[in-house]
């Protein structure tokens, strides 16, 4: 970039702060706790179902805000169709009803099986503390 000629220095604005960069969204969340962002799907904590989000694109990973609180953060995926889970969004579901998932999205089930390591009804008070 070329230095800044005489006549605009008292033109310019001294910035004091960290670059930002982020490209903003409005979005829903889906009754499966997703959110629909350039052709993929991201999930987002179950508390967020409902009401309006905010997608925040950086160039590799996303941040899902509602109401100034953030809700979810993932890598960005720049395939098509793709679903990106965090399988502790779905803790809180399963918590309150075993069977949820029973009937969402294959997808979904795969990915919350394999990670949560949550062995039979009778542990889930502990393992949720």
């Amino acid at each position: 970039m070329k230095a800044p000629t005489v006549p605009e220095r008292p033109k310019l604005v001294p910035y004091a702060g960290r670059f930002d960069g982020f490209h903003a969204v409005p979005a829903s969340v889906s009754k499966t706790c997703l959110v629909r962002f350039d052709n993929n799907k991201y999930s987002v904590a179950a508390s967020a179902v409902g009401r309006p989000v905010e997608v925040h694109a950086y160039a590799d990973h996303i941040v899902i805000r509602q109401d100034g609180r953030i809700v979810a953060e993932h890598p960005r995926s720049f395939g098509r169709g793709e679903t990106v889970y965090d399988p502790g969004h779905y803790v809180p579901v399963l918590a309150r009803k075993p069977g949820a998932l029973r009937n969402g999205e294959r997808g979904e089930r795969v990915a919350v099986q394999r990670t949560l390591t949550i062995t039979s009804v009778s542990t889930w008070p502990t393992a949720l503390n």
